[in-house]
């Protein structure tokens, strides 16, 4: 995040955009409100559902700022790119690798193996500015390291200086080649940014949240400001409408807008827009929202803005790592302050000296010394980076059990590459077939069984594979995350679950090979989702969701045809991050987390299974309740002997399966012996 330059005695907003810059205490205010959105919503204080748009904001008022120099230095010509990113190694370096070798340091003594060579691989990404790259493919419904990696943040630089390094270029050549066409070009390459971050954020979420060409059209957009592409605002009453409508966008994204896969895409442009008001309306004049953005408070907090970005997160993770579960409301404003001390003293220690080129301090003013400088630094870390990794997490300095229990986190999910398999691998290849899914069972058996549903099918999938290979019966795998096997189901968030259900719907009348079908879903989602308003039925137009209504339909549909239906129920709960919190136990000796009770299981699935009771009898239909499997008569095992039986609060990990390989397979077999099954097993 650019940092503005230190500000003068008496802060008065500038009244000219295309003039000479002059310090603006009201972006300062602006930038303040960016982070302390973000920071809030990190360490989750007060009602800030949205605090993360904080980024949207700080990349308009960037691309405001540094596309405003850059424009400017052009038209006088004395743009060079030495001197450009000598400015942004002197903002951006020196507390970027103070927090680095922080990180570093406090990592490799508290980091489990598996999250210190996730650290090593995001420090030598952070160090090239390519964090958003390894961010990206590691994120997805089955990555959950990167919650935990005290790097994750930085992959919004990333995105800022990968604009950079391209910005000038364009500004440069079309400055020689095109008349008067620096803003016809800029108003295009946002336009197209934002139609693509648009036009792919249903498809592609994680690249259109990482990548810098979906995010680009946000830079672009302060740019387009201080290249004077937005008229300017003559009129007092103008300027105050603008302002005042600006901030309230601001407000409404960072209070409502909901993180999930919708975000960035078109509601992105809230923020955007509003940041981009707030700012226009002080260019040509003050306003009331820029006399209340220079309060001092404010001001000082925009100030320190970029330390404590970098700060903040790292301080966050390490301490709920130390901690090993949720943290109390005093410990997180406590962390909070901690986060201003050390934003202060980056700001005036590191910050500060190393922006005053030529100054009495130590830091050195020539350009070939400081970029010698950066580059020892940034090998020194990579390096660094490189043996975390190379080196296993550098296990030696835990117990061996420890260790061990830590392993069986990073270990790879089976078949997670046949998730969303017909939608995702090969979306322009026709209508899904029976060829085109995952095998599972006996090698080379013709497919008899479908395992059909989201990721908890998936989970259950290496149970499946072994009973069938037993049996020497092959089969397939349909899964898509977030979407149950419910025929008409419909996910606002997701608009292809319909699609996908309809299709293995379809698959299963045309090939008739298929005689045995699987059913497995976070079903507790679907019948009490914690959002009424994001699953509907689509089946007859209608709009609201009604759980009880699509599984009859959906169970009915399947059995008068023949198919004999295997339902299996809710898996229970098991503790948050179980796999992670008894590494950490057992390396504190301390006592594991306590396993959910029989009664709030019961009352975690009391949805579903009454939406079951309420069914009619069909033939072909088996239900199956696992709870039976892993519950005693006053909790729910989440654990065996030490080692986690889940791999994170709902799914099982394969020590999970093989555990309940013995009931699990006696359901299954009887439902393909027998020509027909009905009733809830226990």
């Amino acid at each position: 995040m650019v940092q503005m330059p230190e500000p003068p005695k008496k802060n008065r907003p500038s009244l000219g955009a295309a003039a000479e810059p002059s310090y603006r205490a009201d972006i300062d205010g602006l930038r303040a409100i960016a982070v302390l959105s973000v920071v809030l919503y990190h360490f989750e204080i007060g009602a800030l559902q949205g605090g993360f748009v904080g980024v949207d904001i700080f990349y308009v008022i960037s691309g405001f700022l540094i596309a405003g120099i850059i424009h400017r230095e052009i038209e006088q010509g004395r743009f060079t790119f030495a001197r450009f990113y000598e400015r942004r190694i002197r903002r951006i370096f020196p507390a970027l690798i103070v927090v680095l070798v922080a990180t570093s340091l406090v990592g490799a003594w508290v980091l489990l193996p598996t999250d210190l060579v996730r650290l090593g691989k995001s420090l030598d990404a952070t160090l090239v500015f390519g964090s958003n790259f390894y961010f990206w493919r590691n994120s997805g419904y089955f990555d959950s390291g990167n919650e935990i990696n005290p790097l994750l943040h930085t992959w919004s630089l990333a995105v800022e200086e990968q604009f950079y390094l391209v910005f000038p270029i364009i500004l440069m050549f079309f400055a020689g080649h095109v008349r008067h066409g620096t803003r016809r070009v800029i108003w295009g390459l946002a336009l197209v940014s934002f139609v693509a971050c648009v036009g792919l954020q249903e498809r592609r979420p994680d690249a259109v949240f990482y990548l810098a060409p979906f995010r680009m059209w946000e830079l672009m957009a302060g740019a387009l400001l201080s290249v004077a592409a937005i008229p300017a605002l003559r009129n007092q009453w103008l300027r105050e409408l603008m302002s005042t409508t600006g901030l309230a966008l601001i407000v409404a994204s960072v209070m409502f807008i909901s993180p999930g896969r919708q975000f960035p895409g078109w509601i992105a442009a809230m923020p955007v827009i509003g940041t981009l008001a707030v700012i226009h309306a002080g260019c040509d004049g003050s306003s009331r929202v820029a006399r209340a953005l220079c309060f001092r408070p404010l001001v000082w907090v925009g100030l320190v803005s970029y330390s404590l970005y970098l700060w903040h997160w790292p301080i966050l993770v390490f301490t709920k790592y130390v901690y090993g579960g949720e943290l109390s409301s005093a410990v997180r404003l406590a962390l909070v302050a901690a986060a201003l001390v050390l934003a202060y003293l980056s700001y005036r220690y590191v910050e500060t000296p190393f922006r005053r080129r030529g100054s009495r301090s130590h830091i050195p003013a020539k350009r070939r010394t400081l970029f010698s400088m950066a580059a020892i630094a940034t090998l020194l870390l990579a390096v660094t980076g490189a043996a975390m990794t190379a080196q296993s997490g550098w296990e030696w300095r835990f117990p061996t059990d420890v260790v061990a229990l830590d392993l069986e986190r990073g270990k790879e999910i089976p078949f997670a590459g046949c998730n969303d398999r017909r939608n995702f691998y090969e979306p322009s290849a026709g209508r899904l077939s029976i060829d085109r899914l995952c095998r599972i069972g006996a090698p080379g058996a013709e497919p008899k069984v479908i395992v059909w549903g989201d990721s908890h099918a998936l989970a259950w999938a290496p149970a499946v594979d072994l009973a069938l290979r037993s049996t020497g019966i092959g089969g397939v795998l349909a899964i898509k995350s977030d979407c149950a096997a419910l025929l008409g189901m419909q996910d606002r968030l997701d608009g292809r679950c319909r699609e996908f259900n309809d299709e293995v719907r379809e698959l299963l009348t045309s090939d008739g090979r298929i005689r045995y079908v699987i059913l497995a879903a976070a079903w507790v989602s679907y019948a009490a989702p914690s959002d009424p308003t994001r699953l509907y039925d689509a089946s007859g137009g209608i709009t609201q969701w009604n759980f009880g209504a699509a599984l009859e339909r959906s169970l009915a549909d399947l059995s008068k045809d023949g198919l004999k239906v295997w339902l299996l129920g809710p898996t229970p709960q098991a503790p948050a991050d179980s796999q992670f919190r008894l590494a950490l136990s057992r390396l504190h000796n301390s006592a594991p987390p306590p396993p959910a009770s029989v009664r709030e299981v019961r009352s975690w699935a009391a949805p579903f299974w009454s939406a079951v009771k309420s069914l009619p009898s069909m033939a072909n239909v088996t239900i199956t309740d696992p709870a039976a499997w892993l519950c005693d008569s006053a909790s729910c095992k989440y654990e065996q002997a030490g080692v986690a039986l889940y791999r994170d609060a709902g799914h099982l990990n394969t020590r999970g399966t093989a555990y309940l390989s013995e009931p699990f397979g006696r359901v299954l077999y009887s439902v393909i012996g027998r020509a027909s099954a009905h009733g809830v097993q226990t």
